[in-house]
């Protein structure tokens, strides 16, 4: 399996997550989700970071977006950890994520797609499944799945 499906599949379960915080008040759900997010954010920085970093010229404006994108999440999805202050910091996660999301399948796929390879793709897939079990035994040993 290539890991853009991987990848794809994860951006929509986290997607959904945040779909639904829109829509509902369910603080007790809202912190599994949060944490769920804090693991996806830690995938994403430790692993499709460099993958891009790896395809990228130095400087280059997309790599920058990502990063700063990847930023504001954790920052956003750590004052959702810290605080009660939901819905409001909720929301703005949810809308956050959902705007970070869009754009890494509109930049970051197509350049992946461009640049790697078919075959370096599908051994990255297991890379990326192996190092999510990791993250979340590392950060949430009660969630591993």
């Amino acid at each position: 399996m290539d890991v853009l499906q991987l990848l794809k599949a994860e951006f929509r379960d986290r997607a959904a997550d945040m779909s639904y915080l829109l829509s509902e008040d369910k603080k007790r759900d809202a912190q599994a989700m949060f944490q769920k997010l804090c693991v996806h954010i830690a995938w994403e920085s430790q692993f499709l970071f460099p993958e891009l970093a790896a395809i990228s010229a130095a400087g280059d404006s997309v790599l920058n977006r990502y990063m700063q994108s990847l930023q504001a999440l954790r920052k956003q999805t750590q004052v959702c950890l810290d605080g009660d202050s939901m819905p409001s910091t909720g929301r703005e996660l949810a809308e956050l994520f959902l705007k970070h999301s869009l754009w890494v399948e509109e930049k970051v796929f197509p350049l992946m797609r461009q640049k790697i390879p078919t075959g370096d793709r599908e051994d990255l897939y297991h890379v990326f499944v192996d190092a999510k079990q990791d993250i979340y035994a590392s950060l949430i040993p009660s969630m591993v799945v």
